[in-house]
C-alpha cells in the first residue's frame, strides 16, 4: 500500500507517491518502523478504496491516549491533554473533554452515551446521538474521585455507570442525576478494568481488576456495593483488561499483564462457577485490550480480536472452551499500543505513541493492513 518505512534516513523527509502524487512525509524514528502520513491525496489510491484507506488531518493538538466506537463508523478518541475527539472518514470534530490525560472511554449504546475517564478525577458523560460541529453535549459530570479515574462501565440500559480509581475506591453513579449512589474502598485495590454481566440474577454484578491480582465481584442491587463472594485469586499475574462474552453474558475475557514471555495470556472466566474455562496463549508481552467482531471474513459470527505491547493484534477463531491458539498479525506500531477499539466489525482502531492507527482485516491474507494514520 505504500504507506510504511523503515527507521533510518533523515527525519520529516518528504517523498512523492508515483501513483496518486500525493506528498508525503516520513517520520523515523531510531528504534521502530514509522508510517508515511498521505497529507496532499485528492482521491483515494484505488477503485476499492474506502473511506478508512486514506490518512487523515490532525484529531488532537496532543498525543492520544484512549480510543472506542461510537456509532454509525464514528470512533472517539480521548487525548493526553484532555481534549477529544470524533470521527468518521475524514471528518473529525474536537472538543475539550476534561483538564487531564483522557484514561479510558466506554460507549453505551443502549443509551447512546460515550463516557470518558481522566486523570482529572472526573467521569464526564456525553450524548452521542447529539453530534454538532462543536462535538458531544455533555450530559454529567460525575465527580468524587481523589486520584485518576482508570475504567468505567454501564449497565443494559445505561441508568448507572460503575467506576473505578487509582484512589482504591469503586463508585455507583446515577446517570440522569450525575448523583454518586454509592462508595466501596479495599485497601490495594488499583483499579484497571472493569465489565458488567448479563443475564438472569447476574444483571446486577460488576466484575473488577486491579493491581493486587484478584477480580472482586461487586453485587450493585439496590444501589449499594457489597463483595459477592470471595475475589477470584490464585493467578500470579495482574488483570488488565475486560470484555463480556457477546456470546454469553455470564462471561468474561481477561487480559493479563504477564511477567515473563509466556504468561501474558486472555483468560475466559465463567463467573457461574467462578472457573477458567478457555485459556488464549500467543502474545509475549501484556494485553493492551481485547474485543469482539460479528461478521470478520472467514470467521465465526464472534471472534475475539487482542492487541499486545508485543506490537501484534491476533485473532482467535473460536470462542470456546480450551486452550485457544489464534492467528497472528504483526503490526509494526511506533511504540508499544496504549488501547484498541473496533468499528464495523472488520476494521480496527489502535493508539501508539500519542497517534491513531487504523487496521482494515483483509479476506485474503487473513492479515490487518494498515489503512489510516491519524496523527497528533
Amino acid at each position: 500500500m505504500g504507506q510504511q518505512c523503515w527507521k533510518g534516513g533523515n527525519p520529516d523527509t518528504q517523498s512523492t507517491d508515483t501513483e496518486t502524487g500525493a506528498t508525503t512525509k516520513s517520520r523515523t524514528n531510531d528504534d521502530h518502523l514509522c508510517s508515511k502520513v498521505y497529507e496532499t491525496a485528492d482521491e483515494p489510491r484505488n477503485s476499492a478504496a474506502t473511506e478508512h484507506d486514506r490518512v487523515f488531518k490532525r484529531i488532537s493538538e496532543e498525543g492520544l491516549s484512549s480510543v472506542s466506537t461510537v456509532d454509525d463508523g464514528y470512533f472517539a478518541a480521548g487525548a493526553e491533554d484532555g481534549s477529544l475527539s470524533l470521527t468518521k472518514g475524514e471528518a473529525t470534530t474536537l472538543f475539550k473533554g476534561h483538564s487531564g490525560d483522557v484514561r479510558r472511554l466506554h460507549y453505551c449504546k443502549a443509551r447512546n452515551m460515550l463516557a470518558s475517564c481522566s486523570r482529572d478525577k472526573t467521569i464526564k458523560l456525553w450524548d452521542t446521538s447529539d453530534k454538532t460541529k462543536q462535538g458531544l453535549r455533555l450530559m454529567q459530570t460525575l465527580e468524587g474521585h481523589s486520584l485518576a479515574v482508570a475504567n468505567c462501565c454501564t449497565n443494559s440500559d445505561g441508568s448507572r455507570v460503575f467506576s473505578g480509581s487509582r484512589d482504591t475506591s469503586v463508585r455507583l453513579w446515577d446517570v440522569e442525576t450525575g448523583e454518586q449512589l454509592r462508595l466501596k474502598k479495599t485497601t490495594r485495590n488499583l483499579v484497571h478494568c472493569m465489565a458488567w454481566l448479563e443475564g438472569p440474577e447476574f444483571e446486577n454484578v460488576v466484575v473488577q481488576g486491579g493491581e493486587n491480582l484478584k477480580l472482586y465481584l461487586w453485587d450493585v442491587r439496590d444501589n449499594k456495593i457489597c463483595q459477592w463472594g470471595d475475589p477470584l485469586a490464585g493467578v500470579p499475574d495482574q488483570p488488565v483488561c475486560m470484555l463480556r462474552n457477546p456470546a454469553n453474558g455470564l462471561q468474561i475475557f481477561v487480559g493479563y499483564k504477564g511477567f515473563d514471555e509466556t504468561s501474558a495470556v486472555i483468560r475466559l472466566w465463567d463467573m457461574r462457577s467462578l472457573k477458567e474455562v478457555a485459556r488464549y496463549a500467543g502474545h509475549n508481552k501484556c494485553i493492551v485490550d481485547v474485543s469482539s467482531t460479528r461478521a470478520l471474513p472467514g470467521h465465526p459470527e464472534h471472534t475475539l480480536v487482542s492487541c499486545s505491547q508485543d506490537r501484534t493484534i491476533r485473532v482467535w477463531p473460536s470462542i470456546c472452551a480450551g486452550l485457544q491458539e489464534g492467528t497472528s498479525t504483526q503490526i509494526s506500531f511506533p511504540g508499544a499500543p496504549t488501547d484498541m477499539t473496533t468499528i464495523d466489525d472488520s476494521v480496527v482502531v489502535v493508539t501508539s505513541e500519542g497517534h491513531a492507527f487504523s487496521y482494515q482485516f483483509d479476506a485474503n491474507t487473513q492479515q490487518y493492513v494498515l489503512s489510516a494514520s491519524y496523527v497528533s
